[in-house]
């Protein structure tokens, strides 16, 4: 008996495999596209992470500078507490490396795209100001110095400044510092710049010409024709280059010149600051040498020994072999982040001096700036292989340190100047 059951078989259409072979090569062919995406999602990612570290690390090393700087740190101290509260932090598991942009400008700033700025901000919240050529102090009032250039009897302006008596009393000094309105002013520097002078001869050739006087201050050994007192290196003999009757010790620096031995100026740091009321008998000394500083009234047109009234404006006066006038050398000094400056005058052949009256003009707020442009090594290199990177990553922040309250916040500045 024939079965009438009908026979099933499985029928596949061609537009189906079609569609099957399609599909796979849209997978093969999407693959790299899959793995670029991502690699910019990762890369994304690690930036933007990179970018919120900086910043933290920004945000903490502006805090922790503003609040040294605010509570009466010098600028140099608060530079280093950034410095040093960056490098706490880590940035892709890097520690955080900021300069101290430390230098002779305003508020102690070196350039004006450093590291880390400090000056002064103004304004009001939505309309803040930083200027880091500002005055960043919380201090105001009139401030009264007596600064002075007196030779010993044996007319010469380097004294050794360890004896802190006798010949310590005649050299570059500070007489007096007072604050006659306000109070908590400091003395934080002095310089005395020796490159502004001028010396206009008043016979022979060159009557009536000023020049640039040739005087400097001597860090040399003993040379020929060089009454010279072995000052030597200030890092390497500080004991020989300034002191005062307190027994402190300031810091000095010398610029200019050949920039080796014999340099046009001296400033003078003091830390600790020095506040008002120094007496008479108490004053600042700094036992450097000096050279060729004035005319000679033996004839020459030089000297080793100098004499303290040649650093003064009108030095010289019309007698001797090698008759002279001069413009006196330029003395500034720094009070409360304020620079005051004037120039030294005659006032006999042994002793210059410079009477400064400042006024005081505190700002709103101590500011500080810190900036940073940081390398971030790329994921996909590092996990494929695929070369691309290194990215960079740049940020910065903003603190102030308010007269009025005092504890430093981070603020949104809307204008930046520093010129």
């Amino acid at each position: 008996m024939r079965s009438c059951a009908a026979k099933s078989e499985r029928v596949t259409h061609p537009t189906a495999n079609r569609r099957r072979g399609i599909a796979t090569v849209w997978i093969i062919a999407s693959v790299p596209a899959l793995a670029c995406l991502l690699c910019l999602v990762l890369e994304v990612a690690n930036l933007w992470m990179a970018r919120v570290e900086l910043r933290n690390a920004l945000d903490a090393s502006a805090l922790s500078a503003v609040k040294t700087w605010g509570e009466g740190g010098s600028t140099l101290a608060a530079r280093v507490e950034g410095q040093t509260t960056a490098g706490l932090n880590t940035i892709t598991g890097s520690s955080v490396v900021l300069g101290l942009n430390a230098g002779g400008g305003t508020n102690g700033n070196d350039v004006n795209t450093g590291d880390i700025l400090l000056g002064a901000i103004t304004g009001t919240p939505g309309a803040l100001t930083f200027d880091c050529n500002g005055t960043a102090s919380c201090v105001t009032g009139t401030v009264n110095l007596t600064i002075a250039v007196e030779t010993n009897p044996s007319g010469d302006t380097f004294a050794d400044p360890t004896s802190l008596s006798g010949d310590a009393e005649t050299s570059f000094r500070i007489e007096s510092f007072t604050q006659t309105l306000g109070a908590g002013a400091v003395l934080q520097s002095v310089e005395f710049d020796l490159s502004t002078m001028q010396v206009t001869p008043t016979s022979g050739g060159g009557a009536g010409i000023p020049v640039a006087d040739d005087g400097f201050f001597d860090l040399r050994a003993i040379g020929p024709n060089d009454n010279n007192r072995s000052i030597g290196n200030p890092n390497t003999k500080p004991s020989l280059i300034g002191v005062n009757a307190s027994g402190t010790a300031p810091s000095f620096i010398f610029s200019g010149g050949n920039g080796t031995d014999q340099f046009t100026s001296a400033r003078v740091d003091f830390t600790p600051n020095i506040s008002p009321g120094v007496p008479a008998t108490n004053e600042f000394f700094f036992g450097t040498d000096t050279d060729e500083v004035g005319g000679n009234p033996g004839g020459g047109g030089t000297t080793a020994q100098d004499f303290g009234g040649d650093f003064g404006t009108n030095a010289g006066g019309a007698g001797g072999n090698d008759p002279f006038t001069s413009t006196g050398a330029t003395v500034r000094v720094v009070v409360s982040g304020q620079t005051f400056s004037g120039i030294l005058t005659r006032i006999s052949a042994d002793r210059s001096e410079l009477n400064i009256v400042g006024n005081l003009t505190g700002g709103d707020a101590f500011g500080v700036r810190t900036f940073a442009t940081i390398q971030v090594n790329s994921v996909c290199s590092s996990v494929f292989g695929v070369s691309v990177g290194p990215f960079s990553v740049t940020s910065c922040s903003y603190a102030r340190f308010l007269c009025t309250n005092g504890p430093p916040e981070l603020v949104r500045i809307q204008t930046f100047t520093c010129p």
